[in-house]
C-alpha cells in the first residue's frame, strides 16, 4: 500500500499489544478519508469510535471521535501508511489542559498489520 490507493479502496488494519487490541478500518475518498477506530483494551473501558481527515500522501490526519465510559470524546490522530502495515503516532497525557492530546514528537511507533475487512 503506497500513496497510489485507489480512490474507492477501504483498507482495515489491526494491532495487538498483550491482550489489548485496536482495529482501525479506512475508507479513501480522493484526499478525504474517513473509517472507524476502536480501542479495546483487556478488563478496561474501551474506546470505540469513526474518524475523519484528510490523506497527503501516505500520512493521515484526522480526529477520531469516540465514546468511552459513556461520555463523547474527540483526539487528534496521525497515521502513515507503510506497505502492508499502518504507522501511528502516540498520545501523551497534557497537564496544562487535563487530557490527552497527540505527541507531535512522537515517531510513527505503534505498527498495526492490514487485515481483511469485515
Amino acid at each position: 500500500i503506497t500513496e497510489d490507493v485507489s480512490a474507492s479502496d477501504t483498507l482495515c488494519f489491526i494491532r495487538v499489544g498483550g491482550k489489548d487490541t485496536t482495529t482501525f478500518s479506512m475508507a479513501v475518498d480522493g484526499s478525504d478519508v474517513s473509517g472507524s477506530l476502536n480501542w479495546v483494551p483487556y478488563e478496561k473501558d474501551s474506546r470505540v469510535g469513526t474518524w475523519k481527515g484528510k490523506k497527503n500522501g501516505n500520512i493521515i490526519k484526522g480526529t477520531w471521535y469516540y465514546m468511552q465510559e459513556g461520555m463523547n470524546d474527540s483526539l487528534a490522530i496521525d497515521f502513515m501508511l507503510d506497505g502492508d502495515k499502518l504507522r501511528q503516532k502516540k498520545t501523551k497525557f497534557d497537564e496544562t489542559v487535563g487530557r490527552e492530546v497527540l505527541d507531535e514528537n512522537s515517531g510513527y511507533e505503534l505498527v498495526y498489520d492490514r487485515t481483511t475487512c469485515e
